[in-house]
């Protein structure tokens, strides 16, 4: 057998090892990016809920306040109402009362859309993440596959190349 033959056949043989070997890493390195994905997708969703209660938080704290600002207002103006004998309509007091009601109840459309909000953003980063994440995964097995597909090349050159630089020799 010609020593250029076996060196040929080895050459490939090392290639097809080689190409593996980085088809290898960098799938681990795909792996890696979609580990990494994930776990940037929970941070926001956890950044996300914080916030989301944080601003739940300030509505409803807002709407404690417009709910004793009112009855401090209702008060007053009974108290003042009282001690002129103008109190015949309550017509002060109902204008009081519909304006912190009104204050109420744009706090609690507020909130409603709120949550919307977040549910609908949440919704969108969740994907966009889980996206990303199955696009790493599927670049690490198509890495693999073509790792495979040339090495298999690479063998298969090599065993040609064998076939047509190999001569008997007689020892």
């Amino acid at each position: 057998m010609s020593k250029a033959a076996i060196a040929l056949a080895a050459s490939s043989g090392f290639q097809a090892f080689t190409a593996i070997r980085q088809g290898q890493a960098q799938a681990a390195q795909y792996r890696a990016e979609a580990q990494a994905a994930e776990i940037k997708r929970q941070f926001d969703q956890k950044q996300q809920e914080i916030q989301r209660q944080k601003d739940i938080i300030d509505i409803k704290e807002e709407q404690n306040q417009i709910l004793k600002d009112t009855s401090r207002s209702l008060a007053f103006n009974i108290a003042s109402g009282a001690a002129s004998g103008l109190m015949k309509d309550n017509v002060l007091n109902t204008v009081v009362l519909q304006q912190g009601l009104d204050e109420y109840l744009a706090g609690n459309r507020n909130l409603n859309l709120l949550q919307e909000n977040y549910k609908i953003v949440g919704n969108m980063l969740d994907r966009e993440a889980r996206n990303e994440i199955a696009s790493k995964e599927q670049a690490a097995v198509n890495v693999k596959n073509l790792a495979t597909l040339q090495a298999g090349s690479y063998l298969s050159q090599g065993y040609l190349n064998y076939q047509k630089y190999k001569t008997d020799t007689v020892e």
